[in-house]
């Protein structure tokens, strides 16, 4: 009986390991627009070494392994044009004569092609919804008529008729030659190679051309998830951070990618090359440890109670992250402020900034906001973690009041850096601490305080200059830890959230809960000066503090179970 209950288990052991390693495997495909809305093109250049493979059409390969280079063209060159008459003499391709039945195939096309070269030397295979021979390229229906009557003189014998003007025809040359052509508006066809250059940058995989209305080309790399985390990860961290802070990247990297598939689906893609989505520079950008960073972890995700997680992330926190809520439309159990000593020391830990008055109002002004001559600016409401939740522009005809990460909007993300700022100038600067929280309990103090480290008490770390870390816990209690040991004190934690109330001065969460709820700006000079922290929204992982805590030993896994608490390691 034993034995027989020692075979079950490994077999369950079998079936869930084999499970779980095909459950890695499995590769979703993504599609990122490269051009598209404003950025369409006229015609799109593609290289590759080995040549390409066209799919998608009437669901066969059409091997193209003979061309390195290839152009697709739209057939006219303005979509704007209300008629074909409006269209000038070079806009060829408008119309075309179809030559004989429709085919089952392109190489039944081709093969017919070539057997009739002698009497339609411009004739091309094209699709639309079937196959056809299309040939001429003419302005005109009047041109195309006369074409017509000419080739039926000559040859009675074949079949042709006129093909009327169609805006989603584009045609794919190898130099003067066309090689065929298809119905960009109708069909997914995708130019498949492992390495393709389009307009000048590599991407990997699929170079997927659409043609939508009113628009020009639409260009669209068509590639595997773990290509595409290939070209995200350094753009977002960099190469030559410790490799468990680009697991880390990549692991959230990934969660954002299956939790936003489909987010530009008007435009038949999932994501943007820029950080609307995620920065993605395709193969051009890839390095080798950022390509090791998604080997190691793919397949692997973040969830919470059994589903994916949105794992927002930002450069530097500026010492606290901040909750989803304030940030955007509401909170998630797993995006709560935390802590975040790792950010502190690294780039844009402070910062400042100054605004004249006229500034102000022009950026208000095309935000939206008429609120005349600045007369002043006042902090409304903070986050418990320090960050402005809501501020007031007043001027002469009209108040603005802006909440959340609105400011940061109206300003530029890349001015106003985070929402984590006072017009107070005692609150400049950031005391770095001089020691950290290490894996296993052990602290890691900076040189000055002469190196080394060692473990406390309960396993709890040291995480300021101070010795001291406040943790809030659920309903209206602080719980402190010191090097001394613990204890709770009570808070208004509600009235900290709302920013109801005005936080005590305190050193036990020495930034956050020192701020003043409400502050008034002083513009007796005319200008606006803002003495900040952090650089981003604040939600989630830091980027930096990841790197500090990959560099003092942390996991990618530890590193994001901090950020994100509550959540736990999957595959998907």
């Amino acid at each position: 009986m034993i034995k027989k209950q020692a075979m079950l288990w490994v077999v369950l052991f079998l079936i869930a390991f084999t499970q779980q390693i095909s459950s890695a495997e499995t590769e979703s495909w993504v599609k990122v627009g490269l051009d598209y809305g404003d950025t369409t093109l006229d015609a799109v250049s593609l290289e590759s070494d080995s040549g390409f493979t066209l799919t998608g059409l009437s669901g066969g390969n059409i091997d193209l392994s003979d061309y390195e280079t290839l152009s697709v063209e739209k057939a006219f060159l303005s979509y704007a044009s209300e008629s074909a008459s409006a269209l000038s003499e070079n806009d060829k391709g408008i119309y075309h004569l179809v030559i004989g039945e429709t085919y089952s195939s392109y190489a039944e096309a081709e093969a017919v092609r070539l057997a009739s070269a002698e009497i339609c030397e411009e004739a091309f295979p094209f699709f639309e919804k079937d196959w056809y021979l299309l040939s001429g390229n003419y302005t005109s229906s009047e041109a195309a008529s006369e074409a017509l009557i000419t080739l039926k003189t000559a040859h009675p014998e074949i079949k042709a008729t006129i093909a009327e003007p169609n805006f989603g025809r584009v045609l794919v040359r190898s130099g003067e030659t066309v090689l065929l052509g298809y119905n960009a508006s109708d069909e997914a066809a995708v130019f498949t190679a492992p390495l393709i250059q389009c307009e000048g940058t590599t991407y990997r995989s699929g170079i997927l051309i659409k043609r939508y209305t009113n628009s020009d080309l639409t260009v669209i790399n068509q590639l595997s998830l773990s290509e595409y985390l290939y070209g995200v990860v350094p753009k977002e961290m960099g190469t030559g951070w410790p490799i468990e802070a680009l697991k880390a990247q990549a692991v959230a990297a990934r969660n954002y990618a299956l939790m936003n598939l489909g987010k530009y689906s008007e435009y038949g893609f999932d994501f943007t090359t820029g950080t609307s989505s995620q920065a993605y520079g395709g193969y051009a950008a890839e390095k080798p440890d950022t390509n090791r960073a998604v080997d190691e972890t793919k397949g692997i995700v973040l969830t919470y109670d059994g589903d994916l997680i949105q794992c927002y992330y930002h450069a530097n926190s500026g010492g606290y992250t901040e909750f989803a809520g304030n940030v955007w439309s509401s909170n998630l159990p797993y995006l709560q402020p935390v802590q975040d000593t790792y950010s502190l020391g690294y780039p844009n830990t402070d910062w400042t900034l100054s605004l004249s008055g006229a500034e102000i109002e022009q950026r208000l002004s095309a935000g939206g906001y008429e609120i005349g001559s600045l007369q002043s600016v006042r902090i409304l409401e903070r986050s418990v973690t320090g960050r402005v939740v809501k501020i007031a522009f007043d001027g002469t005809k009209s108040s603005a009041v802006l909440t959340n990460d609105r400011p940061r909007s109206i300003f530029g993300s890349t001015i106003l850096k985070s929402m984590l700022f006072s017009f107070d100038d005692s609150k400049a600067v950031t005391a770095v601490p001089t020691s950290w929280p290490m894996p296993g309990g052990l602290v890691a103090l900076n040189d000055s305080n002469g190196g080394g480290g060692g473990p406390l008490d309960d396993g709890v770390g040291v995480v300021s200059g101070e010795g001291i870390y406040g943790e809030l816990s659920s309903e209206d209690v602080l719980t402190v830890f010191t090097t001394y040991g613990e204890y709770e004190e009570k808070i208004d934690r509600i009235g900290l959230l709302s920013g109801k109330t005005t936080p005590v001065e305190t050193t036990v969460v020495p930034n956050a809960l020192s701020y003043s709820v409400s502050e008034k700006a002083d513009l007796s000079n005319g200008t606006l000066t803002l003495y900040g922290h952090g650089y981003g929204h604040g939600v989630g992982l830091s980027q930096w503090g990841a790197k500090k805590m990959a560099e003092l030993g942390f996991t990618f896994d530890q590193i994001l179970t901090y950020y994100f608490k509550g959540t736990q390691i999957a595959y998907y």
